[in-house]
């Protein structure tokens, strides 16, 4: 029997093909997840679900911006995956926010404090600019937290550490993005659909608190 050799050349780099695709298929979140690791940017945006949830580019669209942020998540493990989602990227600036999961699992403010502590020493030891912003203020009822009045309360508290802490570091400052979006000590009620979410008329106005820092401080 005469073997067509180019034959079963053809086949064989058909199925070589096939089987590429289908593992690029197969692994196609983890190559894209891979890519985006690698890119850089001036300005992260690293925080929980309302960081996640941010889309906003600043006018000055040569500035390069990512947000990067978790459901979910608390600063802990802020802290343990902050070397890869911001460092790796090498911003100038890194804008932290969290600490209302901190409350609902029950971490000590103490804890909380720390671990942004941990993250600020991380940041300024890359020469990358902390600003810490806290956590936004609750509004009236949520279905994800039953009594806001103490979520509130710890955020007031949690704010006043925060500011104690940057002063305290050098290079580190602190962006109170609640003195301008909420009113008597409650997120101002545009601002959110479900009382602890922002909706697009939220990010806009905290967008707005973080581009009017960059441009105060002449940042391009």
């Amino acid at each position: 029997m005469k073997i067509n050799v180019k034959s079963i050349s053809i086949l064989l780099n058909i199925l070589f093909l096939c089987g590429g695709l289908y593992l690029i298929y197969f692994f196609k979140d983890k190559i894209i997840k891979k890519i985006e690791s690698k890119k850089q940017f001036d300005v992260v945006l690293y925080g929980d679900s309302l960081i996640e949830d941010f889309e906003w580019q600043p006018k000055n669209r040569e500035i390069k911006l990512t947000n990067i942020g978790y459901g979910g998540i608390t600063t802990s493990e802020l802290v343990w995956y902050i070397k890869d989602n911001v460092i790796l990227k090498k911003p100038k600036i890194c804008f932290l926010e969290g600490g209302i999961n901190d409350l609902t699992n029950g971490i000590p403010i103490e804890r909380t404090i720390s671990n942004y502590s941990d993250m600020v020493d991380t940041l300024l030891h890359y020469d990358v600019k902390p600003i810490i912003m806290g956590t936004v203020l609750t509004r009236g009822y949520s279905k994800f937290i039953t009594d806001l009045t103490p979520t509130n309360q710890f955020i007031d508290t949690l704010d006043l550490l925060l500011e104690k802490l940057a002063n305290e570091k050098k290079g580190c400052e602190f962006l109170n993005i609640n003195k301008s979006m909420s009113k008597n000590n409650n997120l101002i009620s545009t601002y959110t659909d479900d009382g602890i979410h922002l909706n697009k008329e939220g990010y806009k106005a905290w967008s707005g608190i973080i581009e009017a820092y960059l441009l105060e401080n002449d940042y391009k």
